[in-house]
């Protein structure tokens, strides 16, 4: 991690999917996490990229504004996806069996710091291997 931006840009250069949050899995769940890891693991790493050219964009204000209303805090907003981006602050990953996400396949709740995946995003390409 030792190349970085210029001094103007804070997001420091790491290799794709270095920084990886924490994964788990809720009873219930059918899939084999050796497979599962190695697929969150790669869209993690696209997830980084997009956070990243989001904040770089420069609709960032309006495009929050948009989706969080006109009193969202900006620098917080920044300061949160940059530490995400370095790793200083990774959300938790949390994948739950279908049935208890009722018909959402996904979720995230900034106060416990978690996203929430049902399992049937990933069922078809990881059949669990008991």
């Amino acid at each position: 991690m030792d190349n970085f931006l210029p001094e103007n840009d804070p997001i420091p250069l790491v290799e794709p999917n270095s920084i990886f949050p924490e994964v788990d899995y809720w009873p219930g769940s059918t899939l084999n996490p050796e497979t599962t890891d190695a697929l969150i693991q790669a869209a993690w790493g696209e997830v980084r990229d997009d956070l990243a050219d989001f904040l770089l964009a420069p609709d960032f204000a309006t495009d929050m504004q948009t989706a969080f209303g006109s009193g969202v805090n900006l620098d917080l907003s920044r300061d949160y996806i940059e530490d995400i981006l370095t790793g200083e602050r990774l959300p938790k990953i949390r994948v739950l069996p279908a049935g208890d996400m009722n018909t959402a396949l996904g979720g995230f709740d900034g106060l416990s710091d978690t996203v929430y995946l049902a399992d049937s995003l990933f069922a078809p390409l990881t059949p669990f291997a008991p």
